[in-house]
């Protein structure tokens, strides 16, 4: 009987090991340019996965209006988004009935673990509210 061993060793010369890079893009931001008060407002932002593994998060939308008024944050997750692949998240506000037109300036940003590109995880929109 024969017994046989073997042991792999890797060592890297030069450059260290690849590392994983992990990095979500809110590519867009989209929200209707006008409404009218009391209608529904369908937000929807696009998140890309620009890393190499799959990755889960949270994208987090906020406005602001005119008046200084704050909505959110309303938080929507996405989970297990392959690498180089999209998804879109659909948000929705109803405009409040004041009795004065108004605009509600949006923004959105894509919020994962150990994101290694932040500067693109965030885009604006704004939306006028008309009688």
């Amino acid at each position: 009987t024969f017994l046989y061993n073997a042991q792999l060793i890797l060592e890297y010369e030069g450059e260290e090991p690849p590392v994983e890079e992990v990095d979500v893009e809110l590519t867009s931001l989209l929200a209707p340019a006008i409404v009218n008060l009391g209608d529904t407002i369908f937000v929807a932002a696009t998140v890309k996965n620009n890393g190499s593994e799959p990755v889960s998060g949270t994208v987090e939308l906020s406005g602001v209006t005119n008046r200084g008024d704050t909505i959110g944050p309303i938080v929507q997750s996405f989970a297990d988004l392959p690498a180089a692949e999209t998804t879109t998240l659909v948000f929705t506000y109803v405009a409040d009935a004041y009795t004065k037109p108004y605009k509600i300036n949006w923004t959105a940003t894509a919020v994962v673990e150990d994101d290694t590109v932040p500067f693109n995880d965030t885009d604006t929109a704004s939306t006028k509210v008309k009688r």
